[in-house]
């Protein structure tokens, strides 16, 4: 942690009530499915404390293996080796227990496995403590409760934060575009907290806000102040909003984005770069077993679409309330996490946004758990079990999403390998991408 300076300190609500839930979490454990690192200060303490006997000598030599790429000091100077037929960290042992935990304590702990899922963004004045979705029991609290992504002042020794150091994720800290992360921040969250009016039209405001300010708010611009809140303060205006969503509810849906999203979906099956798990729900849901996984002509992502849509129709009608609730969540979460400056402009951001929210709910929607509440009259399913049922695929859907992003930070590299040719980044493309939530 940065000690040399005061800093306010805020936790985003969701975090307050975190706590590790050890075996309960079963396969979404963070023990498996990716390669955990370990500091060189908690490597050092690992190989004092196992080389004492020849068993904890051949423990270390065949669990724990230097990085070819260290450098002296950093995080990731050492890393588990993973069990090659299962994937787990070789510590996990058969009661779903870290055995390191069980047989030092919590004090030989490494950075990453003491810290994870709690994360520290320093963000100009102020650090923020928050959690990643990779993490089960982070995306319940952050996902399925109001109010649980706002960030609230609160008391720096009230929280655990071994093994946490703050990560710097304002670029260009003193430049006039990230000077304003906390007031433009803060407008998106107004936005997107306006409970009378669909996400999609919410988010709407957000891409032409965006739209408005990226010829001069951009981290090469020069702009002034009276610039920006000029254009913030004719898009708050209850007028405009009320005329902006009348023009976005009645603008015709163009497929091409949609089945652009699609097509780059599946093909990413094939590059491994998005969880099979959940590839698996759209191989069943879609027929793509009988279709030809390969098969991605327009003709057969055309028919998806359409099934797509009635699913996500059907859902919507039932569960509006927590859905909204939901995906208003995710969004909150991402701005939070990975503010606007990581991108030149808005409008880039919000393309990571929509990419990652559209791309998200179609996994979501396409899941074979949700067909019996999708059949007329969910036959044999009372509204408890029918809500108990989407919780729990909400959560498995965007811990496993998250995860592969956490994992592969070049994915969207990968899975929308044209981006730049099809220049998605655009106020009007970005526009359909919304379309493909209604």
């Amino acid at each position: 942690m940065n000690k040399s300076k005061k800093l306010d300190f805020f936790s985003a609500n969701y975090m307050r009530d975190f706590h590790c839930i050890g075996q309960a979490c079963g396969e979404g454990n963070c023990c498996h499915g990716w390669q955990i690192t370990i500091d060189e200060s908690s490597f050092k303490k690992f190989k004092k404390i196992m080389e004492k006997t020849s068993e904890g000598r051949e423990i270390f030599k065949g669990r724990i293996k230097k990085n070819r790429s260290n450098i002296k000091g950093e995080q990731s100077f050492a890393s588990f080796v993973m069990n090659q037929k299962t994937g787990y960290c070789q510590f996990f042992d058969e009661q779903g227990l870290c055995e390191i935990h069980g047989n030092y304590g919590e004090e030989y702990l490494c950075n990453t496995c003491r810290a994870y899922p709690r994360k520290l963004n320093l963000f100009l004045d102020r650090q923020e403590y928050s959690g990643v979705l990779s993490c089960p029991e982070v995306a319940r609290l952050c996902l399925l409760q109001k109010d649980s992504t706002d960030m609230q002042s609160a008391d720096l020794q009230s929280f655990d934060l071994n093994g946490l150091y703050d990560s710097n994720t304002t670029k260009n800290p003193h430049s006039a575009y990230a000077s304003y992360i906390h007031d433009i921040r803060n407008i998106l969250n107004q936005f997107l907290s306006i409970s009378d009016l669909p996400l999609s039209s919410r988010l709407f405001f957000i891409c032409y806000l965006a739209n408005r300010t990226a010829p001069f708010f951009n981290s090469g611009g020069q702009f002034t102040e009276e610039q920006l809140g000029i254009e913030v303060d004719r898009i708050t205006t209850p007028e405009i909003l009320g005329e902006l969503h009348q023009g976005y509810q009645g603008l015709e849906t163009d497929l091409q984005v949609p089945l652009q999203l699609i097509d780059a979906i599946l093909t990413s099956k094939g590059q491994g770069s998005l969880p099979p798990a959940l590839f698996q729900s759209v191989i069943e849901t879609y027929g793509l077993a009988e279709i030809g996984q390969d098969s991605n002509s327009d003709n057969d992502i055309s028919k998806i679409l359409s099934l797509y849509a009635l699913r996500r129709n059907k859902l919507q009608q039932r569960f509006n309330e927590k859905l909204d609730l939901v995906f208003t969540n995710f969004c909150k979460h991402h701005i939070s996490s990975c503010p606007y400056t990581e991108s030149t402009n808005l409008l880039l951001a919000m393309q990571a946004l929509l990419a990652r929210t559209t791309t998200a709910a179609f996994f979501l929607y396409s899941h074979t758990r949700l067909d019996p509440l999708i059949a007329e009259g969910a036959p044999g399913v009372t509204q408890e079990e029918a809500e108990k049922i989407l919780d729990d695929v909400i959560v498995e859907v965007f811990y496993r999403f998250s995860r592969t992003l956490e994992h592969d930070k070049n994915i969207w590299d990968k899975v929308f390998c044209d981006t730049d040719k099809a220049n998605l980044a655009t106020f009007a493309l970005l526009t359909q991408l919304l379309k493909f939530m209604d």
